[in-house]
């Protein structure tokens, strides 16, 4: 006979008091979705996804704020860290850098995805705004990497698509 429990009422007393449900993290390893993305980036990518603007920052920033103002998308690219996810797919192009001096981040960048890494962008926006010092875009454009001579001879259509981004430290900085 098979007992069924709900799971609700399992609760790791470690958690109760601090408000925290849920499993531990075992140290070293990543999450679900990190790997995930790793998974689907490399095996049924059908997009080359490359994101390009210049976003001025606060001259307090710092490389840590950025890196975790970007966590969604290097993360997404299967890095660890924003140093290691900041290479583009492609070598050709400068990646995503910060320029301490003019205290700006440089993002000509591109990764192999999915749709969903729209979400990763949509969260990577949110987070920029808070260190921004101006409105800026940010162009981002999906190449249909299954689309080939073969598909075009038959009439078909690519479902390449492009997407303008802003971010800012206001609503009133981003509409300017």
């Amino acid at each position: 006979m098979v007992k069924l429990v709900d799971t609700a009422d399992l609760k790791s007393a470690a958690f109760v008091n601090n408000g925290r449900t849920g499993s531990i993290p075992v140290p070293g390893t990543r999450s679900y979705s990190h790997c995930y993305h790793a998974f689907m980036s490399k095996f049924t990518t059908t997009f080359e996804i490359h994101v390009h603007g210049a976003v001025p920052l606060r001259e307090e920033v710092t490389f840590e704020q950025i890196q975790d103002a970007l966590r969604s998308i290097w993360v997404y690219a299967g890095a660890r860290s924003l140093s290691e996810g900041a290479d583009s797919f492609y070598e050709e192009e400068p990646g995503i850098r910060f320029d301490a001096n003019d205290h700006v981040l440089q993002i000509c960048w591109t990764v192999k995805g999915e749709d969903d890494f729209r979400q990763a962008l949509d969260e990577m926006c949110m987070a920029l705004n808070d260190l921004t010092s101006a409105g800026a875009a940010l162009e981002v454009t999906f190449y249909d990497a299954e689309f080939d001579e073969e598909d075009e001879q038959q009439g078909r259509d690519s479902r390449d698509d492009f997407v303008m981004l802003f971010v800012g430290p206001t609503p009133a900085a981003i509409m300017q």
